[in-house]
């Protein structure tokens, strides 16, 4: 078959170009690969971490500590304390069976 349109061999230089391209393409999916690496590991302790219990003294304790009345003569630490004490109070918890009560 005749070729109508021949092509010029590459050069050396487009050959070296074409090399250092390819060679930064993988040095950059070889960084993806570790950071993808990282982050499954790092997701993995998550889920393998139990997270801290809360039990029923604990929460009567710090809700005794954010209590307005510690503060009686401080108007600026009372109002304060109160505002964390309503939105330590808000949030709903839930106590496993087994609890220091």
């Amino acid at each position: 078959m005749l070729d109508l349109f021949p092509q010029a061999p590459e050069t050396l230089e487009s050959l070296s170009t074409k090399l250092e391209n390819a060679e930064q393409q993988l040095k950059e999916t070889r960084t993806q690969v570790k950071n993808f690496k990282l982050h499954n590991a790092h997701l993995n302790r998550l889920l393998e971490s139990k997270p801290p219990l809360m039990t029923r003294k604990l929460h009567r304790e710090i809700r005794g500590f954010l209590h307005p009345d510690r503060a009686p003569d401080d108007a600026a630490l009372r109002k304060r304390l109160e505002r964390c004490f309503q939105s330590f109070s808000a949030v709903k918890f839930t106590f496993g069976e087994r609890d220091d009560t």
